[in-house]
């Protein structure tokens, strides 16, 4: 795993070939098979953080997979389906189950399209 013929990021500042390092070090990690670690890229806009995202993933086991969507790129989803999620559980702890299962459905869509994994609660059936 190298991003050598990956690299889509040009510079030869001290940074960059400091970045280019550590790629080099941390991507033979991400052999097939072993759990991809979550990355955090932060800088400010415009610095090229979309294109190490991009070279970071073309040269990782989830290459032929689609990149996961950045939370700038996603906007305010992730706090919509947040809200769905915690109104659902709201109507479910009232006894409101209809609106309960329509509530945490939507957030389980939402998070799935965002490709964001959470742990549900388990499903409480309406009491008789």
């Amino acid at each position: 795993m190298s991003p050598s013929g990956n690299w889509k990021v040009l510079g030869r500042s001290a940074a960059i070939r400091a970045i280019r390092d550590d790629l080099e070090r941390g991507l033979p990690r991400l052999a097939p098979g072993r759990p991809v670690p979550p990355i955090l890229l932060q800088g400010e806009t415009g610095t090229g953080k979309g294109l190490l995202a991009h070279t970071i993933h073309g040269a990782s086991p989830r290459a032929a997979g689609p990149i996961p969507a950045t939370l700038e790129e996603l906007g305010m989803r992730p706090l919509v389906a947040h809200c769905h999620l915690d109104l659902g559980r709201l109507y479910r702890r009232t006894g409101k189950h209809p609106e309960a299962s329509e509530h945490l459905a939507t957030a389980v869509a939402m998070y799935e399209e965002m490709d964001m994994r959470f742990r549900p609660e388990p499903a409480v059936p309406p009491s008789a």
